[in-house]
């Protein structure tokens, strides 16, 4: 696996090059390729959400086609990302289709025009200075179970929660205020 301490590196050049509009995507866009290279997973697998100003709800900042798709109510029990964010304790399954859950999202059809459940997933919250930004997913998604590759570790999990609060505090620094979950 790839040191986050490299993406922490890339990012700090990255993002002093460009203009302050630009900096959210371009994070967010760096931290996907990231887990999208360690966990050897397509962007499709890995869901970035953030709550909003009044953490009242939770929209997708990546992937890109889920982006304009919806919002999650913080207080939503069926939701996990829900439960994730409010809990602040990491997330593994690797049978997630077993498990009651939201999976309105899942029935959105990916870019490639197919439905891809969700089988295995590890998440974590995303957060930096008692300031609770959001959640990361890490998922594996294929048309059927046997497809979806191998189970997720406690180690993958732990690999997961620690890399993402080293990335926190430049997401931080890059988050739009009003994140609403819409970019225009």
């Amino acid at each position: 696996m790839r040191d986050v301490d490299e993406l922490i590196l890339r990012l700090k050049i990255e993002l002093g090059k460009v203009t302050p509009e630009n900096k959210f995507k371009i994070a967010i866009d760096a931290v996907a390729e990231f887990y999208m290279s360690n966990f050897n997973i397509s962007k499709n697998e890995v869901g970035i959400l953030f709550a909003n100003k009044q953490r009242t709800v939770l929209s997708f900042a990546h992937p890109s086609y889920l982006i304009n798709a919806g919002m999650i109510p913080v207080n939503l029990s069926e939701a996990i990302a829900s439960r994730i964010f409010r809990s602040g304790e990491g997330f593994i399954d690797n049978n997630l289709q077993q498990q009651r859950h939201l999976f309105i999202f899942e029935s959105i059809k990916t870019p490639d025009n197919k439905i891809m459940p969700i089988w295995k997933m590890i998440a974590s919250r995303i957060s930096h200075s008692d300031n609770n930004m959001g959640i990361i997913e890490i998922s594996k998604r294929s048309v059927t179970y046997a497809d979806a590759g191998d189970d997720f570790s406690v180690s993958d999990l732990q690999f997961l929660e620690e890399s993402i609060k080293k990335v926190a505090p430049i997401i931080s620094e890059v988050m739009p205020e009003d994140f609403r979950g819409k970019f225009k």
